[in-house]
């Protein structure tokens, strides 16, 4: 109990020590690096997929409020082989509230791959932490957010019917031509850089 305490006496004395710092207008990019996890329909704690990943984005920031720009992310799947690469434009405004700098993200897009999950919609909002890095302006930044992607179906099963054995016996087919768009919300978890 004593080590649980000093560890968060340390965490504590560290978030002070740091101090935000508003963004001045002209370019700026992100480099995000973190995971996701989504369950596959069941309660079953063993069908969870996490994927692994980082994210670069670049765009205009306005005013110290307002930053406009797009990107992509790059994905692999951990637990399942998947790969998602979704490009995006993202909006995200920053606050300083008296030395408290918290942040808003929105992403929105197209994910393009069909390794595993298909292609379809992107859109994940985010919010977080932006901690100053040094006195350039860098920012170092933590969120948790969302990430709904919709998966376009790549095979369906027919089942057919045997009247002799009185069985169904299932057939994956191509579903080339059949449109079946499913949406998977995935929780997110960002680490990051601005500069």
């Amino acid at each position: 109990m004593k080590r649980f305490k000093i560890i968060i006496l340390l965490l504590f004395a560290v978030t002070l020590g740091v101090q935000a710092q508003g963004l001045e207008r002209g370019r700026r990019s992100m480099v995000d690096w973190g995971f996701d996890l989504h369950n596959h329909g069941s309660w079953d704690l063993l069908d969870v997929q996490l994927n692994l990943g980082g994210s670069y984005t670049t765009g205009y920031q306005f005013n110290p409020n307002l930053f406009v720009g797009g990107g992509a992310e790059l994905t692999f799947g951990v637990t399942m082989p998947e790969i998602n690469l979704p490009l995006y434009v993202d909006v995200r405004t920053d606050q300083n509230w008296g030395g408290f700098t918290p942040f808003a993200d929105f992403r929105l897009g197209w994910q393009l791959t069909n390794e595993g999950s298909g292609h379809g919609f992107y859109c994940s909002p985010t919010i977080g932490y932006r901690f100053l890095r040094g006195k350039n302006g860098k920012g170092f930044n933590v969120g948790l957010g969302m990430d709904v992607k919709g998966r376009y179906s790549g095979t369906k099963a027919i089942l057919k019917y045997d009247a002799t054995n009185n069985t169904y016996t299932a057939t994956e087919v191509a579903a080339k031509n059949i449109f079946d768009q499913k949406y998977q919300a995935n929780f997110v978890f960002r680490v990051g850089i601005d500069f």
